[in-house]
């Protein structure tokens, strides 16, 4: 499931792409963590398996992808 994910680009400047082959986005809760663990808000554009997401501030994050059965995490950098 982990190698289905693409984001790019990543390092970004606040606006990227997440793409999930073989699954529709749909399926998925997109969360999004500041370095601290505070879930931040972010602006989403969907389509079946594609998202544009803008993350408003600059710095590390931490974005997780769940499903009823699988999740996975991974981190975005914001310049």
């Amino acid at each position: 499931f982990n190698k289905e994910i693409k984001i790019y680009p990543n390092p970004n400047n606040g606006f990227f792409t997440i793409e999930i082959s073989n699954f529709q986005l749909s399926e998925f809760d997109i969360e999004i963590y500041n370095i601290i663990g505070e879930r931040i808000n972010f602006t989403i554009n969907s389509t079946n398996n594609k998202a544009e997401i803008i993350i408003r501030n600059t710095g590390l994050y931490f974005m997780k992808l769940s499903s009823s059965d699988n999740y996975c995490v991974k981190k975005i950098e914001v310049f």
